[in-house]
């Protein structure tokens, strides 16, 4: 209806819904790309703090869209829908980040990565999807909340830089 469009010409042209979700979420990644995190890491609670406020915002701006695509991907399991592609992509992006902070031997300790991203991750997804409908288990600013889950996900793998901040902002 904002577009001026009827659903019969919306499914002349994109056929079905799936491809019009499809369209939908590809020109909002197109328009709000999210900077990818640093190829050489110098300051991992700065780069990721930055990173997941873009992407939690994202989400948060995409909402709805999300939950639609995720109520038809359990409507129609044997589908494998492209729009589920993209935070596949997101959660490698930052896995293979996390990795390189390793690598240069800006965190310590015998973490798996994969694990820590799909932590970070769920906390974003979770505080995305539930903030508007359940305020009660978000009180902090979401901008306070992710600063919180950085420093969470810093403290766990045994990240170098701002240790005291880090504690600070978790205890």
């Amino acid at each position: 209806k904002e577009a001026g469009v009827n659903e019969v010409t919306l499914f002349r042209h994109f056929g079905k819904k799936e491809e019009l979700i499809c369209s939908a979420m590809r020109w909002f990644s197109e328009q709000n790309r999210v900077e990818p995190l640093p190829a050489e890491p110098r300051d991992p609670g700065r780069e990721l703090t930055e990173w997941c406020k873009e992407h939690h915002h994202r989400m948060y701006s995409l909402r709805t869209l999300i939950r639609a695509c995720m109520a038809d991907h359990l409507e129609h399991p044997d589908r494998n829908s492209p729009t589920l592609k993209l935070p596949v992509q997101v959660n490698n992006e930052l896995f293979e980040y996390l990795l390189r902070v390793r690598a240069a031997g800006l965190a310590d300790g015998a973490w798996d990565a994969r694990a820590a991203a799909n932590m970070l991750m769920g906390a974003l997804f979770s505080d995305a999807m539930g903030r508007a409908p359940m305020p009660e288990r978000f009180p902090q600013a979401s901008a306070t909340a992710i600063e919180q889950y950085v420093a969470l996900l810093l403290l766990a793998i045994g990240a170098k830089n701002d240790a005291g901040r880090l504690e600070r902002l978790v205890g």
